[in-house]
């Protein structure tokens, strides 16, 4: 699925974010930090990303809808709709998912990616499931009699 684009083009940086203003709101300062966290890192899903830095950051962050409805575009005939809001430094991507009422996504993973959250309006619930010890994976498709 790809992002849809807010409308405008892309300010410096890669990042959808307003800089017409003299002083950045809160929501514009976060992507800003985002983006500086993870600038001097191989990417989002390498070791010498803390975690927990981008965790504290994402938490402290107090969410005021007029600083980013203007990224939270929807499609309510898809369970969720992805807007880009910034390309991270081209590392990472820092998405406003709009949910539909009621819908979900199924079962998946990150490919080994972090994978950060933070509910801006409403709320989510999340499973997280775990993969067995002694699971098999099969990495090839191949006949095989059961």
């Amino acid at each position: 699925m790809v992002p849809a684009l807010a409308e405008g083009a892309l300010g410096a940086g890669g990042s959808f974010a307003d800089t017409s203003r003299d002083q950045p709101d809160a929501f514009q300062t976060l992507v800003a930090e985002l983006s500086r966290l993870l600038g001097p890192s191989s990417g989002i899903d390498s070791a010498d990303v803390n975690v927990k830095e981008l965790k504290k950051l994402m938490e402290d962050y107090v969410s005021c809808e007029k600083e980013w409805t203007k990224y939270a575009f929807s499609d309510f005939s898809r369970g969720y709709t992805r807007n880009l809001v910034d390309k991270g430094n081209g590392k990472s991507n820092l998405l406003i998912l709009v949910w539909s009422p009621g819908k979900g996504s199924p079962i998946h993973d990150h490919a080994n990616a972090h994978c950060l959250m933070k509910v801006l309006k409403g709320s989510l619930k999340e499973s997280r499931y775990s993969i067995p010890a002694d699971a098999v994976r099969e990495t090839a498709m191949a006949p095989r009699c059961l």
